[in-house]
């Protein structure tokens, strides 16, 4: 529920003072702030606006500028997630940024962030597709100047993204690991149960419209659905399972001998059963045969 940010910018300008806005709601008395690799103690604070000596002659020169900074407020993970991102000075143009989202192991991307570019692609980890990025914290501390730091565990989510000119929030959609995989192996079980026990749904103009709003939405959303894909396994074996149980349980039907207290009338097999006679007669069994001949005797009822 807490949320961290490390921010790193490598810069170039010729002004004495730097000014950096930070989103709202962070605690602004524990901002850490580190210049060329050294620890800045002194800086002037604005509400969400800090201001930080440059050193230089007004010649432009390359700075390397770092902040680190976590929210009073526990933050909400689940869901629509709106994360303003740090800015510094005004309209200053971004040449490349990278950002890199770090979630508990459990939480998971559904929907990317609109105006920024994935570089976490899919790819085949030996029992499932995951994303995997294509820099990781050493990279991008590397690439940006930024001080080594501990990296971050790897019993988690991390995502990797990139962009360019003014970014200013980035909102995204998460979703817990068991809501997805409950809510996509719960769609597909009811799907595959429908396709086997209401006729009408196999009709070949229902299929082929399923198939094209499936294939749609791969086209469009192809991270959302790989990942609903994936999670939608459990359902889609449980609706095997239930098929088979059912091709099973048809085909034992269709086999099963008819029984009955007469056998066929084309048949031999003679009975022998009780017969009605007369109250002069003395009481008798008579065997009857049930070919397809055979003849009762007339006298046989009254």
């Amino acid at each position: 529920s807490d949320r961290q940010d490390r921010a790193v910018f490598r810069l170039r300008s010729s002004r004495n003072r730097l000014e950096v806005h930070l989103p709202q709601g962070i605690a602004m008395e524990q901002v850490f702030v580190w210049l060329n690799g050294e620890r800045v103690e002194k800086f002037a604070v604005d509400g969400t606006r800090l201001y930080i000596a440059l050193p230089g002659d007004g010649t432009p020169r390359t700075h390397f500028l770092e902040l680190g900074y976590h929210f009073l407020e526990p933050t909400e993970r689940e869901g629509a997630i709106a994360v303003e991102l740090p800015q510094v000075g005004e309209q200053v143009w971004n040449r490349r940024m990278y950002w890199q989202l770090v979630l508990p192991r459990q939480e998971h991307i559904v929907v990317a962030p609109d105006g920024f570019t994935s570089e976490s692609p899919w790819s085949w980890t030996g029992h499932l597709f995951a994303r995997q990025p294509l820099m990781e914290q050493p990279e991008l501390e590397q690439w940006s100047g930024a001080l080594k730091r501990t990296p971050v565990s790897q019993d988690t989510n991390r995502y990797l993204f990139s962009a360019s000119g003014y970014p200013r929030e980035a909102v995204l959609r998460t979703a817990n690991r068991s809501w997805i995989v409950l809510g996509a192996s719960g769609l597909s079980l009811v799907a595959g149960l429908l396709l086997i026990y209401v006729p009408a749904s196999r009709h070949p103009a229902t299929l082929f419209a399923v198939a094209i709003g499936l294939a749609g939405a791969g086209a469009m959303y192809p991270a959302p659905t790989l990942l609903i894909a994936q999670a939608a396994s459990l359902g889609l074996g449980l609706t095997l399972l239930a098929g088979l149980l059912e091709r099973s349980v048809a085909r034992r039907r269709t086999t099963l001998p008819a029984t009955g207290a007469l056998a066929d009338a084309g048949s031999d097999s003679t009975l022998t059963q009780p017969t009605a006679v007369r109250s002069t007669d003395p009481p008798s069994t008579q065997t009857v045969s049930l070919g397809a001949k055979s003849e009762l005797p007339q006298d046989a009822f009254p």
